[in-house]
């Protein structure tokens, strides 16, 4: 009799795996939406309600509950992390703040990539939509109302007269990073057949509008490469062809255009300089003056050799504190450039964090880090050769990754991370990613 309850409880609670699944999925899509003020940008309610879904498989199936086996590299490599960070922390090296929020950080990653792994069929793709609209209303009201217009639901607001609207993100960089994921989980539901051509350039469409309302260079970049990647994807050679031309040309003459953009949104300034760039009328050293592009730039070379060489392979960790400050030639290549907390170059220290994306990982657990960052490329391009993944998929997934434009605590990462494991591995549940 006992076990004919624990079967029908196992049951009842397996019925609860969609509705969690869903609800995981939604608060993804609003990750920075909070009416407690958690002091993070990334609110941690997709993360708690992963923890439930996870916790659910676990007790329902008796921890017979399968991982994809490269989900199972990332659990070791966090496992490590901690250890890594145990010992410093006794050690009383370590800052307790950075890697709480670090550690939620590679949790995300994990649970949500389960999540993704075993319910994205589950999920209804009717979130997206809703989700665009939603940005796209809050957009609006900001620009009629003032950029304060919803504060109280976000952990911060930081933008100016000369920066584009933030909606429901804290930075209009983050805004754009948003419409990045949004194109990307589009392009997959269109493949999917999840929803009809309409609706799907539809919401490609508000996509690009906000886009082009974060004010963002992130948001160029990103449309940039979208652009790009649907160009590469095209089957026919002619249409391929003219539209590279189409490209080149709208190119050229927006160089021997005399008249330069306005100076404010930055974007304009940066589009300006690149200008100048390409017509010869200033190096390209003026362009890499550009904070947001140095740091770009800067932090996988920081990230590499502090996580590889100066930690000798263990890595800082999650906020470790040491007083070794940069080599001199490091501090040269800097330059000029201020970090966030306001620190000249020359008085940065190793440890902490750095803001680099998944290039982060390698500085905080170093030759494990190396591994992790490497079993996420190992799913891309495995993917690619399964030809499970568009172009424009593969090359927005590797700029918000590898580029520093986004947290690993963004649940979006991990719901990415998740399908690149089901489509990667050779028992992975069929669909087109």
């Amino acid at each position: 009799m006992s076990q004919a309850i624990v079967a029908k409880t196992a049951v009842s609670l397996t019925t609860l795996r969609k509705p969690l699944a869903n609800i995981t999925f939604l608060l993804s899509l609003f990750p920075y939406l909070t009416l407690l003020k958690v002091p993070w940008d990334i609110q941690p309610w997709a993360l708690i309600f992963a923890l439930a879904y996870l916790a659910l498989m676990l007790i329902a199936l008796k921890f017979r509950t399968s991982f994809p086996g490269p989900l199972l590299i990332l659990i070791l490599a966090t496992l490590y992390g901690i250890s890594v960070n145990l010992i410093y922390i006794t050690l009383d090296q370590l800052d307790v703040s950075i890697m709480l929020r670090r550690l939620a950080g590679y949790v995300t990653i994990i649970t949500i990539a389960f999540v993704a792994a075993n319910e994205h069929r589950n999920i209804w793709s009717g979130w997206l939509f809703i989700a665009v609209l939603f940005w796209l209303g809050a957009a609006v009201a900001q620009k009629l109302f003032g950029s304060n217009f919803i504060a109280l639901l976000l952990p911060r607001v930081s933008t100016n007269i000369h920066r584009g609207i933030v909606s429901l993100a804290p930075e209009p960089s983050y805004y754009a990073v948003q419409m990045g994921f949004f194109m990307l989980l589009n392009e997959i539901f269109r493949q999917e057949r999840r929803y009809s051509d309409i609706l799907y350039q539809c919401i490609l469409l508000l996509c690009i509008v906000q886009l082009f309302l974060s004010l963002s260079g992130t948001g160029f970049l990103i449309l940039t490469l979208f652009v790009g990647g649907k160009v590469l994807s095209l089957k026919q050679f002619m249409l391929k062809a003219c539209t590279i031309i189409f490209l080149v040309v709208a190119t050229t003459i927006f160089i021997i255009i005399p008249a330069e953009l306005p100076k404010n949104p930055r974007i304009c300034t940066i589009i300006n300089e690149i200008k100048y760039v390409i017509i010869g009328e200033k190096s390209i050293k003026s362009l890499l003056e550009d904070r947001s592009i140095a740091y770009r730039l800067i932090n996988p070379i920081v990230g590499f050799y502090g996580g590889l060489a100066v930690s000798r392979g263990i890595g800082f960790g999650w906020g470790r504190i040491t007083e070794e400050k940069f080599p001199e030639w490091l501090i040269v290549l800097l330059g000029p450039y201020r970090y966030s907390g306001g620190k000249p170059v020359g008085e940065w220290k190793w440890g902490g964090t750095i803001m680099g994306g998944i290039v982060a990982i390698v500085y905080e657990l170093g030759i494990v880090g190396l591994l992790y960052i490497s079993v996420i490329f190992w799913l891309m391009f495995r993917t690619l050769a399964k030809k499970t993944i568009t172009h424009e998929i593969l090359i927005i997934t590797l700029i918000l990754m590898f580029g520093g434009f986004v947290s690993l605590a963004h649940p979006l990462l991990g719901y990415l991370i998740g399908l690149y494991m089901v489509r990667a591995t050779p028992d992975g549940k069929k669909g087109a990613l």
